[in-house]
Protein backbone atom coordinates (compact mmCIF):
# COMPACT_ATOMS: atom_id res chain seq x y z
CA UNK A 1 0.00 0.00 0.00
CA UNK A 2 1.29 3.42 -1.06
CA UNK A 3 1.14 6.11 1.22
CA UNK A 4 -2.23 8.28 0.85
CA UNK A 5 -3.85 5.12 -0.47
CA UNK A 6 -7.12 5.70 0.87
CA UNK A 7 -9.57 2.66 3.28
CA UNK A 8 -6.46 -0.10 4.41
CA UNK A 9 -5.75 1.57 7.28
CA UNK A 10 -2.74 3.35 8.30
CA UNK A 11 -0.01 4.81 5.43
CA UNK A 12 3.00 3.47 4.59
CA UNK A 13 5.55 5.70 5.32
CA UNK A 14 9.02 5.85 3.46
CA UNK A 15 11.75 6.96 4.94
CA UNK A 16 15.63 7.62 4.16
CA UNK A 17 17.59 4.20 4.42
CA UNK A 18 20.23 4.74 6.89
CA UNK A 19 18.84 7.76 8.62
CA UNK A 20 17.54 7.16 12.25
CA UNK A 21 16.49 10.87 13.84
CA UNK A 22 17.21 11.34 17.56
CA UNK A 23 15.07 9.76 20.49
CA UNK A 24 15.05 13.50 22.33
CA UNK A 25 14.15 15.51 19.32
CA UNK A 26 17.06 17.94 17.73
CA UNK A 27 17.49 20.09 20.74
CA UNK A 28 18.77 22.87 18.55
CA UNK A 29 16.48 25.72 20.96
CA UNK A 30 18.98 26.12 23.15
CA UNK A 31 21.92 26.15 20.67
CA UNK A 32 20.23 28.80 18.77
CA UNK A 33 19.72 30.52 21.86
CA UNK A 34 23.30 30.96 22.97
CA UNK A 35 23.94 31.53 19.57
CA UNK A 36 21.69 34.64 19.50
CA UNK A 37 22.92 35.73 22.97
CA UNK A 38 26.39 35.52 22.03
CA UNK A 39 25.57 37.96 19.47
CA UNK A 40 23.57 40.20 21.03
CA UNK A 41 26.56 40.50 23.34
CA UNK A 42 28.86 41.15 20.83
CA UNK A 43 26.60 43.71 19.02
CA UNK A 44 26.29 45.65 22.39
CA UNK A 45 30.71 45.64 22.72
CA UNK A 46 31.15 46.50 19.61
CA UNK A 47 28.62 49.51 19.50
CA UNK A 48 30.28 50.47 22.74
CA UNK A 49 33.67 50.84 21.92
CA UNK A 50 32.27 52.55 18.28
CA UNK A 51 30.28 55.07 20.08
CA UNK A 52 32.95 55.99 22.55
CA UNK A 53 35.56 56.45 20.56
CA UNK A 54 37.62 59.37 21.03
CA UNK A 55 37.47 62.84 19.02
CA UNK A 56 39.33 66.49 18.71
CA UNK A 57 37.08 69.73 17.97
CA UNK A 58 39.24 72.57 17.65
CA UNK A 59 42.38 73.93 14.89
CA UNK A 60 45.36 73.44 13.83
CA UNK A 61 48.14 75.86 14.76
CA UNK A 62 51.79 76.89 13.34
CA UNK A 63 53.93 77.18 16.38
CA UNK A 64 58.06 77.56 16.33
CA UNK A 65 58.27 73.48 17.06
CA UNK A 66 56.28 72.81 14.27
CA UNK A 67 52.57 71.93 14.20
CA UNK A 68 49.99 72.37 17.19
CA UNK A 69 46.41 70.79 17.40
CA UNK A 70 44.38 72.36 19.73
CA UNK A 71 40.72 70.59 21.43
CA UNK A 72 38.62 73.19 22.25
CA UNK A 73 36.42 71.08 23.95
CA UNK A 74 38.99 69.68 26.46
CA UNK A 75 41.47 72.53 26.31
CA UNK A 76 44.28 70.77 25.53
CA UNK A 77 47.44 71.24 22.89
CA UNK A 78 48.64 68.24 20.84
CA UNK A 79 52.03 68.31 19.08
CA UNK A 80 52.02 66.78 15.38
CA UNK A 81 55.04 65.32 14.13
CA UNK A 82 56.33 65.94 11.02
CA UNK A 83 56.33 62.62 8.83
CA UNK A 84 54.16 60.35 11.85
CA UNK A 85 51.25 59.80 8.94
CA UNK A 86 53.49 58.53 6.23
Amino acid sequence: MEAGEPGRGRARVRRTPGYVPPKNGYGSGKAIGIGVGAAAAGAGVLFLALHHRGGVTGCVQKTDDGLRLVDEKKNKSYTLEQGAWT
